[in-house]
């Protein structure tokens, strides 16, 4: 966080950074999906043990490259929705509480249906899945937008922790805490 820009800021910022950093993800991975060594999917182009890839070989560091980076976008959204529950619910631990149980639901909801489209037996492409991802992905991105307008509106608003006192809930002149956004 960054106490010099309010928490509206905060949020489209932070918004723009999710959005971008998953989209440039995501395009590298299409290129290693489709291009890369002549692309690969489960049940087509399959290669062959001599076409793995090890660790010794010099076209090893785009796909590994390009797999942290999938990891670093899954923990740009995570942090991200974690922050954006935490400053609409305010100081309201409950509502927090209440805001990440129903988003684990959801995220369970999303497992058991990814490793279900993963089943040997279902036979879906390893390139069908990637789209999925990535439209869901931008499929919600519109009302997370929205979400985010909502931040440092109504209700909202965090007390700067420099000027909270824990022995009072005023500062030496009286006043109550500073707020910000």
């Amino acid at each position: 966080d960054d106490p010099k820009r309010n928490l509206a800021r905060r949020a489209k910022n932070g918004f723009w950074f999710m959005c971008i950093s998953f989209n440039i993800t995501y395009a590298l991975g299409c290129y290693l999906q489709y291009g890369y060594h002549g692309g690969y999917d489960r049940y087509h182009n399959v290669v062959e043990p001599e076409d793995l890839i090890d660790l010794t070989d010099y076209y090893y560091w785009y796909p590994l490259i390009v797999y942290i980076l999938y990891g670093f976008s899954d923990s740009v959204v995570q942090t991200f929705s974690y922050w954006i529950m935490g400053a609409i619910a305010g100081e309201d631990t409950g509502l927090a509480a209440r805001y990440t149980g129903l988003y684990k639901g959801v995220q369970s909801v999303g497992a058991v249906i990814s490793w279900t489209i993963d089943l040997p037996q279902l036979r879906v492409p390893y390139s069908a899945q990637f789209w999925i991802c990535w439209i869901l992905f931008i499929i919600s991105l519109p009302t997370t937008y929205l979400i985010t307008r909502k931040v440092g509106k109504k209700g909202v608003e965090i007390v700067d922790a420099a000027n909270y006192s824990s022995s009072s809930s005023s500062d030496e002149d009286g006043s109550t805490p500073t707020k910000l956004g």
